[in-house]
């Protein structure tokens, strides 16, 4: 596997996994990835029949929902923007931006993380989707919550934890999930 960071259509071809990161603002990047093609391209990807994963961190969450509304244009002078649609969840940019060391416990493996939260965004849903991770402390207070949400086939997730590939057990678990629905075997410690 290797990594590359793609800026236009033409240099997408056909990845195993996809990554739209956090952004500093989440509703101008979506603007580009629409204009650049990318949206089109990721959206086919992950709508077809390939085994493709996509994961949505921080900015990237927001933009894999329905949409993003920004009553109060913290990012944007539009009021509302539609997203790539590929999780059926809506975002709302909040005045209080959220800063937040957080641990964490993904729902489907276990697996504890630690990582950090900052966005303006509230992302929810209606449609029973699955949580990703479990949120079980808060800048240093216990807590429980949901964050993050996956698809029904587990394909497409998203999150506002930045940093969740710094923990190696997480990462190999994460890469294994992929490697085995193209029929690899997995990496071991």
């Amino acid at each position: 596997m290797a990594l590359r960071y793609v800026k236009n259509a033409k240099e997408f071809n056909n990845p195993d996994l996809i990554i739209i990161p956090g952004t500093k603002n989440t509703i101008s990047d979506l603007k580009y990835l629409k204009a650049s093609g990318l949206a089109g391209r990721i959206i086919s990807r992950v709508s077809s029949n390939s085994a493709a994963f996509l994961l949505g961190m921080s900015g990237g969450y927001q933009m894999l929902g329905k949409k993003i509304t920004d009553k109060y244009h913290l990012e944007s002078n539009s009021k509302e923007i539609e997203g790539l649609g590929l999780l059926p969840m809506r975002t709302r940019m909040a005045k209080d931006k959220v800063l937040a060391q957080v641990k964490a416990r993904e729902v489907y493996s276990g697996i504890e993380i630690s990582g950090y939260e900052i966005h303006h965004g509230l992302s929810d849903s209606k449609a029973g989707l699955k949580p990703f991770f479990e949120i079980l402390e808060r800048n240093g207070r216990k807590i429980k919550y949901f964050d993050g949400f996956h698809s029904k086939d587990s394909r497409v997730l998203g999150t506002y934890i930045h940093g969740l590939f710094d923990t190696d057990t997480f990462r190999r678990e994460f890469l294994n999930k992929i490697r085995q629905s193209k029929g690899w075997q997995p990496l071991h410690q």
